[in-house]
C-alpha cells in the first residue's frame, strides 16, 4: 500500500501507517447540502453604536472600483461580526453579497462551493474541484474574477489563517482560498482576530475594531436598559466593562430582565448600571445567568477558543501565560517584569526560553487578547473572565507564587528611593499592592512578601503616596513581626517608616508616640549612637517641630546633629539634613538673617555632596527662597521659586508633595504682588492636587484651601495679606 493520500477524498480510505500532510475525508450522502452564503442579517437586532466612522470606511472601500482585501481584527466580543454585517447591509442593494462561515476547513470550503456555483461556475467542473481532481481555489478565483457585476464576499471569523492557506504555503501568499480579486471585480472582507501583519503581508488593508468608548457603551445600555440608572452611572459601568460590545449587550439584557422584576425578599440581583457593576467587580461569571444560551457560551468560551487555537499551533503555554497575566493587578504589565527565569522554574512554564516566551506573548497580542507595546495590557472583562477560569482557581497557589517572585526579580536592582528608577517603580507599584490579595503559606515566600512590599512602600513614600505607603507599610510590618519579631532590625526600620508616614498624612499624635516608642526600642536594641536611633530622634523633633513645640525640637535636633558630626563627619548627608532641619527651626523662631546662613552653607556642602537635583538639595534651596521672600526681595525669591519648581517636577513630578510646596509658595508670592488672579488659579490648582495625593483632611491641604479662601475675598475686598 502506497502512503501517498492527501486532499479531500470521497469516501472511505484504507492507508498504511500515518497520513502525510492534510486530509479531509467525505463520503457520499443523500441529505441535502445547506451551507449558506446569505448574510446572516437577522443578527442585527442590536445598533451599531460608535463605528459609524469605521462602517463608512469600510463601505467605501467595498464600494470602489480598486479590488481589495480588507482584513476586520479584534480580539473576541469587539463585534467585528456586527460591524461586517452592517457594511454588508448598506451596500447590498449595489454589489453582491456573499457571506462564509471561515470558522473551519469544512464550513469554509462547503460555502465556497456555493459562493462558486453562485458566481456562474458549472456544477459539473465544481464537483470535479470539491472532490479532488481539479483546484477548488482556481476554479473559484477563476470564476470570481470573471463575474460582470461588482461583489462582497465576506470571510467571517477566519480566526485560524491556515484554512485560507494552499497546500504547504502560507495565506499571505495568495494562492489559496484568499486572494487579491481583479481590479473593477470585488472585495473579500475577512473577519478575524489574527492581527498580525505578516500573516495576512501587504496585499490587505487592516483595520482594527476598538473597544467602545464609555459614551458610545452607555447608549448600548441605555437602548437595552432604559430603566436601570442615570446615564452617568451608565457610562461608569460602560468604562468598568472596558467598551466590550458583548459585555455591554449582556449586561444590558441582564438588566432589563431584572430592572423590572419584583424586589422579592431575599433576592439580590443587581436592578441598575450602579448594582450590576458593584456585582461584576465581586463575581463576574455569576452575571452571566440572563442571556441567551449562546450569549453566554460566547463570553466564557470567546477567548478560550483563541487560547485553543494557540495550542494547536504549538503554544500550549500562551493558555497559562494569559492565566498568569490575569492574576496580576488591573494594570498594564511591563515587560521587564515577564523574567523568563524566573517563569521556567515555575511547574507552570517548564522549560520556558526568553525567545519562546517573546513569541508566546507576539501569539496573545496579535489575537487581540492583549495589546500594548512595551506593556501587556488585558481587557477588563478578558482579565476578569480569566480569573474566575477553573484551572486558575485550582492552580491559584502556583500563579500568586510566580506573581511574588516575579515582583522580587523585577525590584531587586531597583533601588526604591532613586529618581532613575521611579519611571519602572511606578509600572510595578500597583503589581506590588495586590500581593496583599493573595496568601502564603510558605515561610519562604512570607519573608519573600515583606522583602518586596517594603521596597515598594519605600518608593510609595518617596514620591508623596502615603496611602499606599502606609497600607504597605503595615502589611511589611505584620509579616516582619510575626517572622523575625518585633525588635529586629528590619522590623524597627518599618516601624520608623510607618510612623514617618504618619506625620506625613498630618497624624501628628500618632507619630510623635510612634517615635518615641520605636526610639526607646532602638537605644536598647541598637544603641543610641546608631545611625538608625539617631533618624529615628532627628525625625521625632521634626513632629515636635509640626506640633509647634520649638524648644524641644531644638534641643533634640541639636543633640542629634552633634553626635552626628562626631560620628559621621561634617559632609555626611545625614548630617547635613540634621543641620538643614536645626536651620529651619531657627527660621521658625523668626531669626531670619541666622537661619539664611545656616542654609547658605548647608546648600554649598549639599550640591558638592549629593548634586544640585538630589531631592535634599532642592529642599534647601526651597527654604532659601522663602526666607528671602520673607525678608521682602518678592522678585529674586520668585526666581528660585520657579528654577526650584521646575527641577521638582522634573525629578519629584508634578504632583509629589514637595513640587506642591513650592508651586504653593509661589501662589503665596504672586498674592504678595498683588497679582490676585494667578494666585487664585494657582492655589486652587495646588489645593485639587493635594486633595488627591494628601487627602482633604491633610494639614497642607486644609492650608492651601484656608488660602484660596482668603485670595478670593480678597479680590472681592481688593485686599493684600498679611506676611
Amino acid at each position: 500500500m502506497r502512503n501517498d493520500v492527501s486532499g479531500t477524498v470521497n469516501g472511505p480510505v484504507l492507508q498504511a501507517r500515518d497520513f502525510h500532510g492534510p486530509v479531509t475525508v467525505t463520503t457520499q450522502s443523500a441529505h441535502p447540502g445547506m451551507a449558506s452564503v446569505t448574510a446572516p442579517v437577522g443578527r442585527l437586532e442590536h445598533g451599531t453604536r460608535g463605528r459609524a466612522a469605521l462602517i463608512e470606511r469600510l463601505t467605501g472601500a467595498v464600494l470602489s472600483p480598486a479590488g481589495r482585501v480588507v482584513v476586520l481584527h479584534a480580539g473576541g466580543g469587539y463585534g467585528k461580526t456586527t460591524v461586517a454585517l452592517r457594511v454588508a447591509e448598506q451596500v447590498a442593494d449595489q454589489v453582491r453579497v456573499w457571506w462564509v462561515d471561515a470558522t473551519t476547513t469544512a464550513s469554509l470550503t462547503a460555502g465556497l462551493a456555493e459562493v462558486a456555483l453562485q458566481a456562474g461556475a458549472p456544477p459539473a467542473s465544481v464537483r470535479e474541484a470539491w472532490t479532488g481532481t481539479r483546484s477548488a481555489p482556481e476554479l473559484l478565483w477563476r470564476t470570481l474574477n470573471e463575474v460582470p457585476n461588482r461583489w462582497l464576499l465576506v470571510l467571517d471569523n477566519a480566526d485560524d489563517t491556515r484554512v485560507l492557506a494552499a497546500q504547504g504555503q502560507q495565506t499571505a501568499d495568495y494562492t489559496g482560498w484568499l486572494r487579491g480579486p481583479r481590479q473593477g471585480s470585488g472585495t473579500v472582507l475577512v473577519t478575524t482576530r489574527d492581527q498580525d501583519q505578516a500573516a495576512w503581508g501587504s496585499v490587505a488593508d487592516r483595520y482594527p475594531v476598538p473597544a467602545l468608548d464609555p459614551v458610545d457603551g452607555a447608549e448600548v445600555l441605555l437602548e437595552l436598559a432604559p430603566t436601570a440608572g442615570s446615564r452617568e452611572e451608565a457610562t461608569e459601568l460602560s468604562h468598568r466593562l472596558g467598551g466590550l460590545p458583548l459585555a455591554l449587550r449582556l449586561a444590558g439584557a441582564y438588566l432589563a430582565s431584572t430592572s423590572g422584576a419584583p424586589a422579592l425578599p431575599g433576592l439580590a440581583q443587581p436592578r441598575g448600571f450602579a448594582g450590576y457593576q458593584a456585582a461584576f467587580e465581586q463575581r463576574s461569571v455569576e452575571l452571566t445567568d440572563v442571556g441567551t444560551p449562546r450569549e453566554r457560551e460566547q463570553l466564557s468560551r470567546t477567548w478560550e477558543l483563541s487560547l485553543d487555537l494557540l495550542a494547536e499551533r504549538g503554544l500550549p503555554q500562551a493558555r497559562p501565560l494569559l492565566r498568569l497575566l490575569s492574576c496580576l493587578a488591573a494594570a498594564p504589565v511591563p515587560h521587564f517584569l515577564l523574567d523568563a527565569a524566573v517563569l521556567a522554574r515555575s511547574p507552570l512554564f517548564p522549560e520556558l526560553t526568553p525567545q519562546r516566551l517573546a513569541g508566546l506573548l507576539s501569539a496573545l497580542t496579535n489575537l487581540g487578547l492583549v495589546h500594548g507595546v512595551d506593556t501587556a495590557v488585558l481587557h477588563p472583562v478578558v482579565r476578569d473572565m480569566t480569573r474566575q477560569q477553573r484551572d486558575v482557581l485550582d492552580e491559584h497557589a502556583g500563579y500568586a507564587e510566580l506573581h511574588l517572585r516575579l515582583i522580587e526579580a523585577g525590584t531587586a536592582d531597583r533601588e526604591p528611593v532613586e529618581p532613575a528608577n521611579w519611571s519602572c517603580w511606578a509600572a510595578l507599584l500597583p503589581h506590588c499592592l495586590t500581593l496583599a490579595e493573595n496568601e502564603f503559606p510558605v515561610a519562604a515566600d512570607q519573608a519573600l512578601l515583606a522583602v518586596v512590599q517594603h521596597r515598594a512602600a519605600d518608593f510609595a513614600d518617596a514620591i508623596g503616596h502615603a496611602q499606599d505607603a502606609y497600607a504597605l507599610y503595615q502589611r511589611a510590618l505584620a509579616v516582619l513581626s510575626r517572622t523575625q519579631g518585633p525588635e529586629a532590625a528590619t522590623t524597627l526600620t518599618v516601624r520608623h517608616n510607618l510612623a514617618a508616614v504618619l506625620r506625613d498624612r498630618g497624624d501628628l499624635a500618632s507619630a510623635e508616640a510612634a517615635f518615641r516608642e520605636i526610639h526607646g526600642v532602638q537605644q536598647r536594641v541598637l544603641g543610641p549612637e546608631h545611625p538608625n536611633t539617631l533618624t529615628t530622634r532627628q525625625n521625632l523633633a521634626g513632629v515636635l517641630r509640626d506640633r509647634g513645640d520649638l524648644s524641644g525640637a531644638e534641643d533634640e535636633l541639636r543633640a542629634v546633629h552633634a553626635v552626628r558630626l562626631r560620628v559621621q563627619g561634617a559632609d555626611h548627608p545625614s548630617t547635613l539634613i540634621a543641620r538643614n532641619n536645626l536651620a529651619m527651626v531657627v527660621w521658625d523662631r523668626g531669626d531670619l538673617a541666622s537661619a539664611e546662613i545656616e542654609f547658605g552653607a548647608v546648600l554649598a556642602v549639599q550640591q558638592r555632596v549629593v548634586g544640585p537635583e538630589h531631592p535634599n538639595t532642592l529642599s534647601v534651596r526651597h527654604n532659601l527662597a522663602c526666607i528671602v521672600r520673607d525678608r521682602g526681595d518678592v522678585r529674586a525669591a520668585e526666581v528660585e521659586l520657579r528654577e526650584v519648581l521646575a527641577v521638582r517636577a522634573r525629578v519629584l513630578g508634578a504632583e509629589h508633595p514637595e513640587t506642591l510646596s513650592t508651586r504653593n509658595n509661589l501662589a503665596w508670592l504672586w498674592w504678595i504682588r498683588h497679582d490676585l488672579a494667578s494666585a487664585e488659579e494657582a492655589f486652587r490648582e495646588v489645593h485639587a492636587a493635594r486633595s488627591r495625593v494628601l487627602g482633604p483632611e491633610h494639614p497642607s491641604t486644609l492650608n492651601t484651601r484656608h488660602a484660596l479662601e482668603q485670595v478670593a475675598a480678597a479680590r472681592r475686598l481688593d485686599v493684600r495679606p498679611e506676611r
